[in-house]
């Protein structure tokens, strides 16, 4: 069996506040047959594909995918690199030493799981979510609670005592809503994590 595809190995320069890898990711079928020493005479002049840290690695060797969302707008400064823009759903697949991680977007409700776009961004970029679907309609009940409509779409960051997670709305901004907030975990189905 073939294992997922991995990105090509990076080393950042000195200055790496802004630079991702530019390297391809390599196919599935030459990572599969390759001697581990082939794949470390292809990494980057000063890079051992094979030392721990030094390269990508899988974030989640279960699944290879681990959903997140974007905090921040990142636009690219190199080919390789990933657009996205705050709210931005995106399947993290590889983690690299040098503070970037590969992803591609998400689509709610894409069965296929294939992405339509993707890219190294930075790490500080995404945070990682669960996606669930509003069971049953909650209104907020002040400033840093969500009030919520069944059948939206939620993106949850983080689970707090007493049943309470902080959520974020999906899909178009809602002037007279607010964006992301408390709310009860009851009135949440979990759909992926």
């Amino acid at each position: 069996m073939l294992g997922a595809p991995q990105p090509a190995t990076y080393a950042p320069p000195a200055d790496h506040s802004r630079v991702a890898p530019e390297v391809a990711k390599p196919t599935t079928a030459a990572v599969a047959s390759a001697p581990q020493a082939e794949i470390a005479s292809t990494a980057p002049a000063g890079v051992s594909a094979t030392s721990p840290g030094s390269g990508t690695v899988p974030v989640d060797s279960q699944s290879q995918r681990v959903l997140h969302i974007t905090i921040h707008d990142w636009e690219p400064d190199q080919p390789g690199q990933l657009f996205v823009t705050k709210g931005t759903l995106v399947n993290v697949t590889y983690r690299a030493a040098h503070g970037w991680v590969y992803a591609g977007t998400v689509q709610p409700g894409n069965e296929s799981g294939e992405p339509a776009s993707e890219g190294w961004i930075p790490q500080a970029v995404v945070k990682r979510v669960s996606l669930c679907r509003v069971a049953v309609d909650w209104p907020a009940e002040g400033q840093a609670t969500l009030g919520v409509s069944k059948g939206e779409i939620i993106a949850v960051s983080k689970e707090a005592e007493r049943g309470w997670v902080y959520g974020e709305r999906l899909g178009p901004k809602q002037p007279d809503k607010a964006s992301d907030g408390w709310l009860p975990k009851k009135v949440l189905d979990y759909l992926q994590s």
